[in-house]
């Protein structure tokens, strides 16, 4: 499979596909079960969360810029002792009371996955990407103040 590592014999218990809130949330809350887990991501901090200027809806904080809010989730799971990849899920295969992930890079075993990938982003509409945030939005309750 070109650059993929040699198969891995380490099976983690725990494997998080994503590295938004939900991700960090659900290896913060493994570490404090002292599960060993793994957390697959494409980036340190989630591109919408660096996207967004202002994260005024997250509970206990009232108001973060998406960026610091990542950091600080990021630095949180960090410090309980959770591993990090940098590295794209492409291929999900369950073998038994394993699950296999194929990532660009390397391939990983898991007897417990968590998917936690976000919304994809449909950009179908012409203008879409050049108004948003000028009257664009995709979340009334959370966006309809700022307009």
């Amino acid at each position: 499979m070109g650059g993929i590592s040699p198969l891995s014999t380490f099976v983690w218990p725990i494997l998080i596909i994503g590295g938004g809130p939900a991700g960090l949330s659900a290896a913060i809350n493994a570490r404090k079960r002292n599960k060993q887990v793994l957390v697959l991501a494409k980036e340190q901090i989630s591109h919408k969360l660096q996207a967004a200027p202002k994260v005024a809806n997250y509970p206990g904080i009232a108001d973060i810029t998406g960026t610091e809010l990542g950091k600080a989730l990021y630095e949180h799971a960090s410090a309980m002792g959770t591993e990090f990849k940098r590295d794209e899920a492409q291929q999900i295969v369950k073998d038994g009371d394993v699950f296999w992930v194929m990532g660009r890079e390397e391939q990983y075993q898991a007897r417990k996955l968590l998917l936690a990938v976000g919304v994809m982003e449909n950009k179908s509409i012409p203008g879409e990407n050049e108004f948003e945030g000028k009257g664009v939005s995709y979340c009334a309750t959370c966006d309809g103040a700022f307009f």
